[in-house]
This record gives structure tokens, C-alpha cells and sequence, in this order.
């Protein structure tokens, strides 16, 4: 059952995902409604004389922008986890949801419910590894979501830089070389872009460099860049020669 409610005493619920985000511009959607009216109500909580809504905010955007004066809406009593969950659900899989603000709005469905990442995968009917790689991103600097954000950086990619572990300096770096248009092609060479395990037999080295140690990083990574090749791949060449050579001396 629905009910026409006055676009002018609608609001978004701060438990939309898109809460507080500005919205992404949708002529389609507008274009729809100034010609065949709204098909689909808009889900909407009451409060204090105002309706808040939990699904529809692009549906409410497009309805004001097409001058209706009213909009079909579904009221229902639901707040707290509960809404979160019913914007969610509605919002999770779509393609023009910004993944970082989804990602965010996971993360809030954990922390304010108590419940383990597992419990809210549960609730939404997905698994558990899909919550997890769209959290992903979250571990990055905030260069890269924004560039994810923007839609300059892909959400895969975006992934898979987070799995690699970057150090932040080292995101940023990457964050500006994309902005400046550098393809992944060319930065894979320079910047781990996945972190994947050692065949098995295989040992891996890392190296921590101290404040004083930083002219070997330094000299590492502008010749690997001279050459063409990755920072590791040119370390590991480094370490082969001198290995040898100290064998060589016994």
C-alpha cells in the first residue's frame, strides 16, 4: 500500500548508504518520470511530522528535478540496524554504487550492530569473501579511494593494490602517477599490484629500510625505473651478483 507524500517533507535517512553523499547525476531516471510518471515507490520512515528514506534517494532526486509536487512511498517503522540492512540489500550488487561509500556502509553495519562481518554477510545473503573484498579498499590511502571514487581507478584494481601492501607514501606516489595518466600496464612495473604467495620451495625477502638506509631504496627504485624493470626484480638481480661474488671469494 502506498501513499503520495509532498517531495517538499521528504529527506534522506542518515541510514540510506547514500546518506550525506552527493548524489550521481541520473537524466535517465529523470527523463523516465517526466514521461511515464514514477513506477516504483520510494521506501520511506516517518519522524517528527518528515518522511526519511531508506530506498529511493535517486527516485526522490529525479522526482524533484521533474517538478512532481508528490511522491509514491512505502512507509514502514524501521530504523537502526534493521534500515541499514533494507538499504543494503537494495543497494549492494548495483553497478553505479560508489564501491568506497559501500564499503563504508558495511563497515557501519558492523561496528553499530555488534555483529561479526559474517552475521551481516548472513543477513544480506551473500558470502562472507564478497563483504571482505569490498572492505578491501578501505585499507587504502585516501588518494586511491577518491581516484575509485571519481571512477579513475577501477574497484578490481583498486582491490588488488590493497592486497599487495603498499606502504601509504608508496600509495600516494601511485595515486598521483594515475592522476597524471599513467596506465596500470606501465605502473604495474614499478608498483606491487598484487600480492600473491611464493611457489611453494620458493622463500621471500623483505627489506625494512631505516632513516639512514633510505639512499639504498632510493637508488633501487630510480634504476629499476632507468631499466625498465620492477624494484624487487632488480633487487633480487643485486643480491644474486653479490651472493655469487662472495661465494666466488671462499
Amino acid at each position: 500500500m502506498s501513499e503520495e507524500i509532498p517531495v517538499e517533507l521528504v529527506d534522506v535517512a542518515p541510514e540510506n548508504m547514500n546518506f550525506g553523499e552527493e548524489s550521481r547525476e541520473n537524466s535517465e531516471l529523470r527523463q523516465n518520470i517526466k514521461r511515464v510518471g514514477q513506477l516504483q515507490n520510494v521506501v520511506v520512515r516517518e519522524e517528527d511530522g518528515r518522511y526519511l528514506v531508506l530506498i529511493g534517494k535517486e527516485r526522490l532526486k529525479a522526482a524533484k528535478e521533474a517538478g512532481l509536487k508528490t511522491i509514491a512511498a512505502k512507509v514502514v517503522d524501521t530504523k537502526g540496524y534493521e534500515a541499514m540492512l533494507m538499504s543494503a540489500s537494495e543497494n549492494i550488487h548495483r553497478k553505479n554504487v560508489d564501491p568506497v561509500v559501500r564499503a563504508k556502509h558495511i563497515k557501519r553495519m558492523v561496528e553499530e550492530s555488534g555483529k561479526s562481518l559474517r552475521g551481516v554477510a548472513r543477513d544480506l545473503k551473500v558470502p562472507v569473501s564478497v563483504l571482505s573484498e569490498y572492505l578491501k579498499i578501505l585499507e587504502l590511502d585516501e588518494s586511491l579511494q577518491r581516484l575509485i571514487s571519481e571512477g579513475k581507478l577501477s574497484y578490481k584494481v583498486g582491490v588488488k593494490i590493497a592486497r599487495a601492501g603498499n606502504p601509504p607514501e608508496e600509495q600516494k606516489r601511485l595515486a598521483e602517477a594515475i592522476e597524471h595518466g599513467e596506465s596500470m600496464d606501465d605502473l604495474s612495473k614499478f608498483f606491487k599490484i598484487e600480492r600473491r604467495g611464493a611457489p611453494r620451495g620458493l622463500h621471500v625477502l623483505r627489506f625494512t629500510w631505516g632513516d639512514d638506509e633510505r639512499q639504498f631504496e632510493e637508488h633501487i627504485r630510480s634504476e629499476a625505473l632507468r631499466l625498465g624493470v620492477k624494484p624487487g626484480d632488480y633487487a633480487k638481480g643485486m643480491l644474486k651478483e653479490a651472493i655469487k661474488e662472495r661465494l666466488k671469494n671462499k
